[in-house]
Order: structure tokens, then sequence, then C-alpha cells
């Protein structure tokens, strides 16, 4: 008669690389945190090393607009935190009164619109060079009115044209998180391809 136990399967062996990796336990009775300990010399170069700038000032990324076939796109720039703290005060002052409902959303496209360096087309998905949506009499079109006379819809200010330009809540989000993480990107070696 056949037994009916399940055998124990053999123990996973560990590659030594996730060893390496896996966490040193630490003692219950040791002091995690040296209280008011020197710093050694080494240890600060070897953090200033480590510190990666953030995005330049100056350096763009083209991000194409959802729902114009690859056609439509923004410019977008690089923006300080002066700036996003100044957008963060202001939509908290202008939502206050209903408990800060739609603040993500307003947040999301003041962002956009405080980052748009201006607004591109091409002619086709083949042409590799973007030129302004205003052409040669307005090189600079960005997320304002203007665009909203080019494109040929009513808007009643800067956030209906974010709104009516990307069609949903959710396509302005994403757009925002793609541009928030290209200016926090720690390593500046975003592919350029991804936000295409």
């Amino acid at each position: 008669m056949e037994s009916s136990t399940t055998p124990t399967p053999p123990p996973v062996p560990i590659p030594p690389q996730a060893e390496a990796m896996a966490p040193e336990e630490v003692d219950d009775d040791s002091d995690l945190v040296e209280e008011n300990g020197e710093v050694p010399d080494d240890v600060l170069a070897t953090l200033r090393e480590a510190q990666v700038e953030v995005q330049p000032l100056g350096k763009t990324k083209i991000l194409e607009v959802p729902g114009y076939k690859g056609l439509l796109a923004i410019e977008y720039q690089y923006i300080g935190s002066e700036v996003t703290e100044n957008i963060a005060r202001k939509v908290r002052r202008q939502t206050r009164a209903i408990d800060g409902r739609g603040s993500g959303l307003l947040s999301a496209i003041d962002t956009l619109r405080a980052s748009c360096k201006r607004v591109v087309c091409r002619r086709t998905t083949d042409d590799k060079k973007w030129m302004s949506v205003g052409g040669k009499k307005l090189p600079v079109v960005r997320l304002d009115l203007t665009l909203a006379r080019l494109l040929n819809f009513d808007a009643e200010d800067g956030r209906d044209v974010v709104l009516q330009l990307f069609g949903s809540e959710h396509a302005i989000t994403n757009a925002n998180l793609i541009i928030s993480s290209w200016m926090t990107d720690q390593t500046r070696q975003m592919d350029e391809d991804f936000l295409a």
C-alpha cells in the first residue's frame, strides 16, 4: 500500500548574491544611533559623491498628448520645489472650503501648466522634428487660451484648456506622474523613448 504523505521538498539554496543583499540582523541590545557621534570625513565624502543633482534647468522632455495619434505633444521643462510649493499652497487655499476635494487633480493640472515650455506638433508620426503648434507667428504656445483658439475649442481658463486637451482626469494624472518622476529622477538616465 502506498503512503499518502507528500515528500518534503529539499531546501532551496540561496544564491550568494541574495545572501549578500539580505539585511544584517542587529542585536536588540545595541544602540542603533549614536548620540552626538562625530561623522568621519570619509563618510561625508562618500555621501557627497552619492548625491546626484536633480534635473538641471534647461533640460526638457517631450511627452505626447493622448488622443492625438502622436501628432501633438508638450515640451516640459524642469521646475523647482519653490514653484511646486506655490502650487500646493494655492490649491490648498482654493479647496479649503470643500475639504480639499479635487486638490489632487488641480495640483496635477497646475504642475503640467507650470512645467509646460511649449506645445508642439508634427505633420506625421514619422517626422522626427517637432514644431511649435503656433508656427512662426507664435513660436511659444503654452497650455492657455491661445492653444484653445488654435485647436478650436472653448475654454474658460488655462485649467479648462488642460481638461479639454487631455480629455480625462486619468490622462492628466498619468501625465503629471510621468513628468514629476522625470523631474525627480535621481539618475538622470531615463530612456528617451519612455516618455514618447
